[in-house]
């Protein structure tokens, strides 16, 4: 079973060794290129309270090239008024600097450990939920000149009514696909594809909650799937349906 994993990532794993010096299977867990160094320290601060796709372009996307607003960070960031300056003393360093040092990510890296030694269950439970929910229910309005905007209703509604209108429309849309998939999986549930399709949904969703920012684009690939389940999924037979194939 291993052999016939690893078969089909031999070229890959190939084309890495002779390309960048080093056999690698899969895509490295950042994205980064050979000899990056990685803020390790930052990422894991920042998944002990991201949830949202707008704070990876507040936090994160600014790193090493544009200065980070404490102004930004949202309530449930902090624990603390302590926390809090220390909070905006690390960052004050960041932007003195324009780069995220050793030293300073390692004083991320404590923060990190101590939000999750304080509060396990969010760290390891909630935030991964929230995480979740995020990706599959967030309108995927981020190649479209909207901001995406939703809550509170009524004040984005009466900020601009053709964009709330465009992201309501795209929030139903994710509900649908979700409906479907939930209705398809029901009617074929004692099929047991529809089994290995729920638990390979519920794994990647896992996965991707782990990742050092949270958007909505890793999920489109599952609600693609969910709404191709629908499609492939025959209506159940009612009791006075003849069975043609035995006629």
């Amino acid at each position: 079973m291993i052999a016939g994993l690893l078969l089909p990532l031999a070229p890959w794993a190939a084309r890495n060794a002779l390309s960048v010096g080093r056999v690698q299977f899969l895509a490295p867990r950042y994205a980064e290129t050979y000899g990056d160094v990685l803020p390790t320290g930052f990422y894991a601060w920042t998944k002990t309270w991201m949830f949202r796709f707008r704070d990876a372009y507040l936090f994160t996307w600014k790193l090493s090239s544009q200065p980070i607003d404490v102004i930004n960070l949202p309530p449930y960031a902090v624990d603390s008024p302590e926390e809090f300056s220390h909070v905006t003393s690390l960052l004050e360093q960041y932007n003195r600097t324009r780069g995220m040092t050793r030293a300073l990510d390692l004083q991320f890296a404590e923060l990190a450990r101590e939000r999750s030694r304080h509060h396990p269950i969010r760290t390891y439970v909630w935030i991964p939920i929230e995480r979740s929910a995020s990706m599959w229910f967030t309108p995927r309005t981020t190649l479209l000149p909207f901001s995406g905007r939703f809550w509170p209703l009524a004040e984005s509604y009466h900020y601009n009514p053709a964009e709330f209108a465009v992201t309501l429309g795209f929030a139903l849309l994710n509900l649908l696909y979700v409906a479907l998939f939930l209705a398809a999986a029901w009617f074929s549930r004692t099929n047991p594809g529809v089994f290995l399709i729920v638990i390979f949904i519920v794994v990647r969703t896992a996965f991707l909650t782990q990742l050092q920012t949270c958007e909505p684009r890793y999920g489109a690939g599952m609600l693609s799937r969910t709404a191709g389940r629908w499609h492939t999924t025959p209506l159940p037979r009612t009791a006075e349906e003849p069975n043609q194939g035995n006629s």
